[in-house]
């Protein structure tokens, strides 16, 4: 893996994408708390969150195969 620089630049990327998803999760919680919204609300927007995840992961990765 270290020989080919290209896939380890694009590890080190996705990595750093899903760290900071999981750091502003906690942190959504509590600013959406704090106007007022409900525990059913805050589920509602994680599961928005994760189910256009699991749709259009995908169709992206086919398109960005293509070019």
């Amino acid at each position: 893996m270290l020989r080919n620089r290209t896939l380890l630049a694009i590890s080190f990327t996705v990595c750093a994408a899903y760290v900071g998803t999981g750091m502003v999760g906690p942190v959504r919680v509590l600013y959406a708390q704090s106007h007022g919204a409900s525990l059913e609300i805050i589920g509602a927007m994680a599961s928005a969150f994760l189910i256009s995840n699991f749709v259009f992961q995908y169709p992206v990765v086919l398109l960005s195969d293509r070019s």
